[in-house]
């Protein structure tokens, strides 16, 4: 738990760093909404009509923290909260068969940010999670990679868009026959894509 913690903090202490040094500082609340996915490994070895996953609802509220030299290049730390999952279908002719796989998380994404022109800014980096709620699963601290762009709108509006997927997996499952016997194992990994909404303050 310690490590875990220390990984947190090491891009709240860079953050801090940077700010002695930039130019430019911004701060605001970033609202997030679309949609997040399980990713499987090795689904192949199971039929199509066994385990589906499909979409979920997700969202995320955040405070962003957003820093820029000099030059082009910025730094941004977003400490929030992000719903992510999926939805298992175990039948596709019995939706109420459907199972919600919902996780709560204590969002850290950092971003190296690209500032294009005046107006738009593209931004990759790592997203670290703490997960919340009680579902159990193999790992409760999750790793991702993140990309995005941003488009300032004016009157301290930004509007953007980001992709996320899993570096580390939540839980490794294990693939069965259809008679229960194991064929194979994958791993489960967390996606998304939101559409973002910041506002500065």
């Amino acid at each position: 738990m310690k490590t875990k913690f220390a990984i947190l903090l090491v891009p709240l202490l860079f953050n801090c760093g940077i700010q002695l040094f930039a130019q430019k500082h911004s701060f605001g609340i970033q609202i997030g909404t679309g949609i997040s996915t399980i990713s499987l490994t090795n689904s192949a070895n199971i039929s199509k009509s066994e385990k589906l996953n499909s979409p979920l609802f997700s969202y995320s509220l955040n405070v962003s923290i957003s820093n820029q030299g000099k030059g082009k290049s910025g730094f941004s730390i977003e400490p929030g909260y992000i719903q992510k999952g999926g939805i298992q279908q175990n039948d596709q002719a019995n939706q109420n068969d459907n199972i919600l796989i919902k996780f709560h998380y204590a969002q850290l994404p950092c971003s190296f940010d690209w500032h294009i022109n005046e107006k738009v800014k593209i931004s990759v980096g790592p997203e670290f999670d703490l997960l919340l709620n009680s579902i159990y699963l193999d790992n409760n601290f999750e790793i991702s990679g993140l990309a995005g762009i941003q488009f300032n709108a004016g009157e301290g509006v930004s509007l953007g868009i980001r992709i996320s997927h899993g570096l580390t997996s939540v839980s490794e499952v294990t693939y069965t026959d259809v008679n229960g016997m194991p064929v194979s194992t994958g791993k489960e990994y967390n996606q998304y894509l939101h559409f973002l909404f910041r506002f500065d303050l």
